[in-house]
Order: structure tokens, then sequence, then C-alpha cells
């Protein structure tokens, strides 16, 4: 069987596709507002009722809109982990403007779709998890298949979807092992597995393949062995490598993900920033900062349980910038991650993730509460300021174009005149 992953590989993986997309983020979608989803959602619908829906974080200086009234939203794309749902995490709230240039339910769930169906990783996967419900709609038997992510506080769910309705190993409490790909539901702003074959054997996940001769070269039609390993640190072959969920960018955005979900008012995320050391500068892979860009937690990705120099790396790094906090990440597994604190004067100490969850918490507690409101006023300007630039931008371009007819006409009736 070749490489599975876990329920929670899923959503780190995708939560870190997401996070990356660039026209995911800082969107603008108009819809008609339901009110169905608690005090902090709500979902925007069209009239082919698609639909997306909307969390306002608390941070967020925003009012639920009225029911049935059509809005803008602004916000960037995510996922909610614990039931398969992909949202938009609200920046700002709208009145609807015909001015204002924003993107149609379907726009949106178009350009999720065509990323997501791009990555030929996530259209032949195979996923191993608990099954822990189980329901019929027409001829398409649905079960939820879960498991337990550290990254999240609540259990990672995945919904599948099959129209074999006689698999008797789709039982509730069930562990299995399934084959699909993932899908996107825009009536239900989901997305699934659309599963094609289930496997009653969810234990052989593949991370010991002992080269040559794995279950990955062994499908490949005339080969029978696996080509040299990269690296014999590697435990997976060149072949299980590009299949695996532990590839060093899915580890990288699986980091990414887990400290933006960590984060809070005054931190984010970022990929490849560069720190002088000595004469030299080097790139870090994944960074937390705060809204002085000063580094509080730097993580060093490799892949497929690869270290190498990684853990020196990053004390090294800690070092130099002073930062508080590292992790070593050599899997998508935060449960398999190396924790760190930086004590100073080049000492080092290992702690657990739930330590590292901890500190974090202390970090961003640091910050003056008059501070973090000045950091979400700031933010909440920035933003009507550039809203404020479109909105300018498009009356300047209609201006433009009004003045380019008059020339026009004005040419058309001096070459009248002149006839």
């Amino acid at each position: 069987m070749p490489l599975a992953y876990s329920v929670e590989n899923i959503t780190t993986i995708i939560s870190g596709i997401i996070a990356n997309a660039d026209q995911l983020q800082n969107i603008t979608v108009r819809g008609v507002v339901s009110l169905e989803k608690g005090q902090d959602r709500f979902t925007l619908l069209n009239d082919n009722n698609n639909q997306i829906i909307c969390f306002i974080p608390k941070s967020v200086n925003v009012s639920l809109p009225q029911k049935e009234k059509t809005v803008i939203v602004v916000g960037d794309f995510s996922l909610h982990p614990t039931n398969s749902i992909y949202q938009i995490k609200v920046k700002n709230i709208l009145e609807d403007n015909i001015g204002i240039n924003a993107s149609s339910i379907e726009e949106i769930t178009n350009e999720l779709t065509g990323i997501i169906s791009g990555i030929p990783e996530l259209q032949n996967i195979q996923v191993q998890g608990e099954v822990s419900a189980l329901f019929m709609s027409s001829d398409v038997l649905y079960w939820n298949l879960q498991g337990k992510n550290l990254a999240f506080p609540n259990v990672s769910i995945i919904q599948c979807a099959n129209i074999r309705t006689k698999e008797s190993i789709v039982q509730i409490g069930n562990e299995i092992c399934i084959k699909g790909k993932i899908t996107i539901l825009p009536q239900s702003s989901k997305y699934q597995i659309e599963v094609s074959h289930i496997y009653d054997d969810a234990t052989n996940n593949g991370v010991d393949c002992k080269c040559p001769g794995c279950d990955a070269c062994q499908t490949m039609q005339g080969k029978g062995k696996c080509p040299p390993l990269l690296n014999p640190d590697y435990e997976l072959c060149q072949l299980c490598y590009n299949v695996s969920p532990d590839r060093e960018d899915r580890v990288k955005n699986t980091v990414y993900a887990y400290f933006d979900a960590l984060g809070g008012n005054g931190f984010s995320s970022q990929k490849k920033r560069r720190i002088r050391m000595g004469t030299e500068n080097q790139e870090v892979d994944v960074i937390l900062v705060d809204e002085n860009e000063s580094i509080a937690a730097i993580a060093k990705c490799y892949g497929s349980g690869y270290i190498g120099y990684g853990i020196e790396q990053l004390k090294s790094f800690l070092s130099t910038t002073d930062s508080t906090l590292g992790i070593f990440a050599n899997r998508v597994d935060p449960r398999k991650w190396k924790y760190y604190k930086n004590l100073r004067q080049n000492q080092f100490e290992m702690i657990t993730i739930n330590q590292f969850k901890g500190e974090i918490k202390n970090i961003i507690n640091c910050i003056p509460s008059t501070s973090r409101d000045q950091i979400d006023t700031l933010k909440s300007e920035k933003e009507d300021l550039e809203q404020t630039v479109h909105d300018l931008k498009e009356q300047f371009d209609r201006i433009k174009e009004i003045c380019q007819n008059i020339e026009q006409i004005a040419d058309k009736e001096k070459e009248e005149i002149d006839e």
C-alpha cells in the first residue's frame, strides 16, 4: 500500500496551501447574508444556493450584518479544521456598492477548486482515520473520517463520499484507509474526499520504506527497484519521498499553518526570512513575528525524517536573533517535532508541545491591551485606505474613459467639419 496521510496531515497541508495562495487572501466577495451559524458566523448565499461561511474574529470590530442583506465581505480564506469547512476570516464588511469590484461566490469557489485540482497529490491520495459519522443521501454514502491534530484545539474531520453503499467496513468506530481525491462542495462551503477505494488496514503508512523494492517503485511498469537514495539520512527513497505527506515543502506549509493557528493580535507567520549570520545572509524557513517585525519563534524544516545539521542550524538562528522559541520539523505531524526554548548564552531547553504553546500565549499576552487596540485600529485604517485607493482608482479609470470618449467625439466632429 502506498503512503497514507492522517486526517490531521490533510488539514494542515490544505491550510498551508490556502494560506500561501495570494489569490485567496485579502479577497472581496459579494453575497446575500444568512444568519444561521451563531454569534460570530454567517453565510453568504447566491441565487444558485452556493454559499461561503464567514467567520468574524474577536479582534475584528465589525457587527453581524442583517439577514437577507447584500453585502461585500473582505477577508482571507481559511479552514475550519473540526468540520471539513472552508471559510472566510472576515476583516471588514462593506455596504453593497456597484462601484466596488467584488468577486461572486462562484468566482471565488472556482478559484479554490482550481488550486486544489491543480495539485496532483491531492487528486490521488490515501488517508487513514476513524469513522465518526455515517449517513446516506440519494445513492451516495457519506461519512466523517476523524483524527486528532495538536496544531488545533479540537478533532480534525474530513467528510468522505462514495457511491458504493455496501462497504461493511465503513462503520462508526472502525479504523480504515481510503483512496480518492479532494473536491469542493460550493453548496455547503465544504471540502471532502471523493472515495474510489476503501481498505480495512489503516496501519501501513509506508514511512519505514526499505529500499530497494518498496511498494511505490514496484507499481511502476518495468521497474522493480527504487533509484538510489537522495541522502542516506532520509528514510524514504526518491519515489516514496515525492508522494510522501512529509515532503519538505509540505512540512513548511504545515509549520506555517501551525504558527498561523497559534498566533494572535500583532503576530503573523512569514516564510523565507533572511537573517544576518556573521558575514553571510542565511534563509530561515518559517518564522512568527510581532508587529515590530521582531522574531518570536523560528522553525527549521526538513522532509521525511531527515535531520542533518538542522538542529544545530536552528540553535544558531535562535542565538543570532535572540528569539525565544524554536521548532525543528521534519514531519507534517506536530507531535513529532522538537521544540526548544532559548535560555540565552547559547543554552537551550527542549520543551513539550504544550509548553511551547503556553510560551507563545505568554508572549502574546505580554503585548499591552492598548497596543493591541492600536494594532487593530491601524489595521482597520489600513484596510479603509486600501479600499479608498481602490475606489479612487476605479473613479479615475471611469473619468479617463469618459475623456477618451469626448476626444473621440471631438475628433469625429472635426473630421466632419473639415469635409
